[in-house]
């Protein structure tokens, strides 16, 4: 049992929140309980005291949590989302899972939660106004466009077609008076065409950022998204003279560069495969990497390259088959036959062995590889629409898989992707307003504990959702190109807060700045970080920027050029995550590194495995012996910390000093630490005078 002061403290804390709270001993048994939990199951804390979850929600949520309970008393914190009945009512729960110690009775866990069940039907609500709203764009002839703040934030096939793009996403977060000219004057409108549609529709060119001029007549209506104003814009094509008509013979259908059906094209002509109610397999492949052949040869060898995986294709699939380009670097097959997974293996591995010959880039040949989705109809889609975006959906599965392999679509694959959808979206609102928050995990001296520096890391805390996790929405923002908008967001805020630190004395040490590989290889980024120097007249000295060792060894010239860059300019250079990457060292004799971060996962077991402190020991002395800082990230326990100070490692980072806090909770504790400094530094000098 809790002792009675702790027992208090707890309900006083607790009683009005409207979390679930409750604290378990290490056989996962109730000792403490609010109000709130026990209205959950129904029983009062004195009936609750001593049971477990398994006598009062049942044997599945048991064993569902006990497996939650037994990492957090291994030291782990935990974030789940758990289904359980609650008096005859199916309830989810958002939950966190932590451990704590009481002083007198040892390891306990604290249980924490929140009601998500009206959240996840809200969200099914969202998503079926969605699909509606998707199947009626789908259906009309016009284009469609949603608009916030004159930002595109959702536009259909149609839409992108009429503004000369391969695809909607192209024109995600354009700006409307980017996208068209006064149809008077053909210069750009100078009010906002949003605010003029509100009086009355417009007649406008597509600007010359489409590529191509079109007459286009907007017309706008007012929508909600999430409570937020838009604009819902049609777009419909103003006809040419007669006179001009003669002299078009473009094939609209048709793809200029390989000849296949475009998206369009394709779309027609699945939908009038559907209507003859003919059983289709569809094969949604996309060229892996292809952006490299594009920035690396140019878009002359890249469309060399989509013309022979088009002559390949055709090669491969009967002539009764519908093949087309459907943007980009993407491919659809529609094959009439009856769903098999056996025939859709077997032409998914026919298309891999096709793309994989080697390719003539007149430079040298290259193999590639692609990642294929599939799905049937009628069972995978009722439409051309859903039968194209759950093909899309398992395609970018097979990426996220790791690529050079064939995904199946199925309903989990579906809401991972809405969700994914959902997650761009929103991540670029938040990135319009300023939405997303450095926070920052200080590291300390393995010599004395106190801090010598911090790592600035990106958090964002959605207005309806609460914080998201980093894991969730940094592979979306890589796979959407928003990776570097994230990380610029970042780099202003860690200088300006860096500089203000600097001036009021309390910065302990460098702060670290993760540089994604996108950022890294970006030319622009050294021009960038000089504006940052000039308009903050931040010292370079006070900044260290953390870069993988997979980044770092894409190409190994433009890596040196740009390290050497980045060093010329007066900040320090750090291999995060050392030890995970390339097996090649010689690396670090070559670039201009200043500091090594051992990866977490050799950490972990450095006291139960001697192997792995072997390993560790071996880095810590590779690293000194190239006179570089060596910080061991990850630290969670009093031995761990213990043993790299053994070891004579430079700094420590984990939760077990510190966890990831906000600016102002990490001022304090700079201020705080800067205290205990001027204490130690007091002692030390006794004791040096006594001796």
């Amino acid at each position: 049992m809790l002792p009675s002061e702790i027992q208090g403290w707890f309900q006083a804390i607790t009683q009005d929140s409207p979390f679930f709270f409750a604290i378990l001993d290490n056989q996962y048994r109730y000792t403490a309980v609010n109000k709130r939990y026990q209205d959950i199951s129904g029983m009062a804390a004195a009936q609750l005291i001593g049971k477990n979850d398994e006598l009062v929600f049942g044997e599945s949520t048991f064993q569902t949590l006990a497996l939650l309970y037994q990492q957090a008393l291994a030291g782990e914190m935990l974030e789940t989302e758990v289904s359980l009945l609650s008096q005859g009512r199916e309830t989810t729960l958002h939950v966190f899972v932590y451990p704590i110690t009481v002083s007198s009775v040892g390891a306990h866990i604290a249980f924490q939660a929140i009601d998500v069940t009206e959240k996840h039907r809200l969200i099914e609500s969202v998503r079926e106004s969605e699909d509606k709203y998707s199947t009626l764009t789908r259906l009309i002839p016009f284009g469609v466009m949603l608009v916030e703040d004159s930002a595109i934030i959702s536009a259909n096939d149609a839409c992108a077609q009429l503004l000369g793009f391969s695809t909607p996403k192209e024109i995600l977060g354009e700006n409307l008076e980017h996208l068209f000219i006064d149809g008077k004057t053909k210069e750009a409108y100078k009010e906002s065409i949003g605010g003029l549609l509100k009086e009355k529709p417009i007649s406008c060119f597509t600007s010359p950022a489409c590529g191509l001029e079109r007459r286009i007549q907007l017309f706008s209506g007012n929508a909600q998204l999430y409570g937020a104003p838009l604009q819902l814009i049609l777009l419909q094509e103003i006809p040419p003279r007669a006179d001009m008509l003669s002299t078009c013979t473009h094939d609209v259908y048709r793809d200029s560069v390989t000849g296949l059906y475009n998206r369009m094209g394709f779309i027609q002509c699945t939908e009038q495969l559907i209507n003859q109610s003919s059983p289709l397999i569809l094969l949604y492949l996309d060229i892996d990497n292809f952006k490299n052949i594009n920035d690396s040869l140019g878009h002359q060898i890249g469309d060399l390259v989509l013309r022979e995986v088009a002559e390949r294709l055709k090669d491969i699939f009967p002539s009764t088959s519908l093949i087309g380009r459907l943007g980009g670097d993407e491919f659809g097959i529609i094959v009439k036959e009856a769903h098999s997974e056996e025939a859709i293996a077997n032409y998914a591995k026919s298309i891999k062995l096709a793309i994989y010959q080697p390719f003539d880039l007149h430079y040298f040949n290259k193999r590639l590889t692609c990642s294929i989705g599939s799905v049937s109809y009628p069972d995978g889609g009722k439409n051309t629409y859903s039968l194209l975006q759950n093909a899309n959906s398992a395609m970018y599965q097979a990426k996220y898989a790791g690529r050079n392999r064939l995904v199946a679509f199925d309903e989990k694959i579906g809401k991972e992707a809405r969700k994914r959808l959902w997650i761009e979206i929103e991540l670029q609102k938040a990135l319009q307003h300023d939405g997303l928050e450095v926070w920052y995990q200080p590291k300390v001296s393995s010599e004395n504990y106190l801090i010598v520096g911090a790592e600035a890391l990106i958090r964002w805390k959605h207005p309806v959702e609460g914080y998201i996790s980093p894991s969730e929405f940094i592979p979306v923002a890589e796979n959407a190109g928003l990776i570097e908008n994230i990380g610029r967001v970042v780099m202003r805020e860690v200088f300006r807060s860096v500089k203000l630190w600097k001036v009021q004395n309390i910065l302990p040490g460098k702060i670290a700045i993760n540089l994604s590989p996108e950022q890294f290889l970006n030319t622009q980024l050294v021009g960038y970080v000089e504006k940052l120097l000039t308009s903050t007249q931040l010292d370079p000295s006070c900044i260290a920027f953390e870069l993988t060792e997979s980044s770092i060894m894409r190409n190994s010239l433009d890596t040196l050029k740009m390290l050497n860059a980045l060093k010329s300019l007066g900040f320090s250079l750090s291999i995060d995550d050392f030890g995970t990457g390339y097996s090649s060292l010689s690396y670090l004799a070559r670039f201009p590194i200043d500091e090594l971060k051992i990866d977490r996962a050799f950490i972990t077991d450095i006291e139960s495995l001697p192997k792995q402190l072997t390993v560790v020991e071996s880095i810590v002395n590779l690293g000194k012996s190239l006179e570089l800082t060596v910080v061991a990230e990850g630290i969670e326990t009093e031995q761990q910390a213990q043993l790299l100070k053994k070891l004579k490692c430079d700094s420590l980072q984990g939760f077990y000093f510190h966890t990831p806090k906000p600016k102002h909770e990490v001022e304090k504790l700079f201020l705080a630490d800067m205290n205990r400094r001027k204490t130690y530094q007091r002692v030390k000098t006794k004791k040096r005078n006594e001796s």
